[in-house]
């Protein structure tokens, strides 16, 4: 896979370890088989950005049912852009 998607895909597991998941808890509310997720982590699977921002929603959503702290969404949502901005950025120069 492209260099775009191996960064994509360590942006959501960074994410996914930063909160104390699991794989298999991710893979699970989102409806993936662990496999399927892990080949997505791996960056084996192609992730586009519109799937990279629902996958970190899903991980906030399921942190927070998990733990029953709150985020502040729209924080976490100028995070997410933020995060992504800096990748692309970053592919630019690359």
């Amino acid at each position: 896979m492209d260099r775009g998607n191996k960064a994509l895909a360590k942006l959501v597991k960074q994410r996914r370890e930063s909160f104390g998941l699991s794989q298999e808890e991710v893979a699970q509310s989102v409806g993936m088989s662990l496999r399927s997720y892990q080949y997505l982590e791996a960056g084996e699977t192609k992730i586009t950005a519109d799937k990279e921002v629902k996958l970190m929603r899903a991980i906030r959503s399921l942190y927070i049912s998990k733990t029953g702290f709150f985020l502040d969404e729209d924080k976490d949502n100028e995070t997410i852009a933020s995060q992504l901005k800096d990748l692309f950025l970053g592919l630019l120069k690359g």
